[in-house]
């Protein structure tokens, strides 16, 4: 594997990581705005019942008046429609705020439940990464006790030939095919 798979372990981890954070952050965002849709929801509820409040006034008002125009005094059945319709619409009340509490509730519910998936999320990144930072040190145990420490070099060839006949021949001042001493010295530049 080598150092490149040491540094791509190690990667891999800081990746899960921020993966892990961004997760995080989006899922508190999230939470965030169930909880301001759940405020919403509250407010939307409470202006529903002041509506039915209204309607009610209006309704009872006008069978108030339907009963004060024919002469008669609001009692008996008068008086028992009046009650029923009050009550009718104290129910609606009712219910429309608690259908806004109980979807109000629903929605921050949800909100913690996404906000504590955000945050396994980033918890498991930082397992990641910690695991990574083990699997990176176990490789590198791995190359110390093969002895590949760094990634492989070329070996040079101990006489090795080359255009002039083989190193120690060079070294010695003799040229290939044998004639005479050469002197010059020789560099890698020298060639190109």
């Amino acid at each position: 594997m080598g150092v490149l798979g040491v540094i791509a372990t190690l990667q891999e981890g800081r990746a899960a990581e921020k993966q892990g954070q961004f997760a995080k952050q989006i899922a508190l965002r999230n939470q965030r705005a169930l909880e301001r849709q759940a405020v919403a929801e509250q407010e939307a509820a409470a202006i529903k019942s002041e509506q039915i409040a209204r309607q009610e006034k209006i309704v009872s008002g006008s069978q108030i008046a339907a009963a004060s125009k024919s002469g008669g005094q609001i009692a008996g059945s008068s008086l028992s429609f009046l009650a029923d319709t009050a009550r009718q619409f104290s129910l609606s009340r009712n219910f429309a705020l608690r259908a806004g509490l109980f979807r109000s509730q629903e929605l921050k519910e949800k909100g913690g439940i996404i906000a504590a998936q955000g945050r396994f999320a980033n918890a498991l990144g930082k397992f990641q990464k910690r695991q990574s930072f083990l699997r990176a040190g176990a490789q590198v145990g791995e190359l110390i006790a093969s002895g590949r420490t760094t990634t492989k070099q070329p070996q040079t060839l101990q006489n090795s030939p080359t255009r002039f006949g083989s190193q120690n021949n060079i070294a010695s001042g003799g040229v290939a095919g044998g004639g005479g001493t050469f002197t010059r010295n020789f560099s890698a530049s020298s060639f190109r």
